[in-house]
């Protein structure tokens, strides 16, 4: 359903995964994907304001997702100690044009220090290096990666934007 995360590749990485938490909800299509493929529990965050009103208007009913308005990096805070298993991450909190955030490296470090092994799928690779992203390449990323588990099998995937958009770094 979603560009960003297609259902097909969303599908391959769920594997055991119950819980799938995503950063960056936008409309809410890779959380809506996420409840077709039978996650028990979705977190899902968006810091714009008026796109979090509508992907919680849109999941209000829907009593396993869980819609925050915050930044990922607080949220990721926030939330994780309360998670006792495996979490399925999809990384998609980017800058727009109304925020000059790039919280990817913030986020893998907090991920970095939870106690349960995870799969974390990472977007926009193709924005990497560039703009707002200058400082934040694709090597800087699997380095940080690996700093949390050196065993990762590093893949990329196609999700609709461009080659190998989809960064996956899968504990299995």
């Amino acid at each position: 359903m979603s560009a960003s995360l297609p259902h097909d590749i969303l599908k391959k990485y769920k594997k055991e995964f119950s819980i799938f938490f995503e950063a960056g909800t936008s409309e809410g299509d890779s959380t809506q994907t996420a409840i077709e493929l039978g996650f028990n529990e979705i977190y899902t965050i968006e810091l714009d304001k008026e796109t979090y009103r509508r992907a919680f208007k849109r999941f209000e009913l829907t009593p396993k997702v869980h819609v925050y308005n915050a930044h990922s990096v607080g949220a990721l805070k926030a939330i994780l100690p309360f998670i006792e298993s495996p979490v399925l991450f999809f990384l998609d909190a980017h800058p727009d044009h109304y925020h000059d955030i790039t919280p990817v490296l913030q986020e893998l470090e907090i991920i970095k220090s939870w106690k349960f092994p995870s799969s974390i799928i990472i977007d926009d690779m193709r924005l990497m290096g560039k703009n707002l992203w200058k400082d934040i390449t694709i090597p800087v990323i699997i380095n940080k990666l690996y700093e949390i588990n050196p065993n990762f099998e590093i893949t990329f995937e196609e999700n609709g934007h461009a080659p190998g958009d989809l960064l996956v770094a899968d504990y299995r």
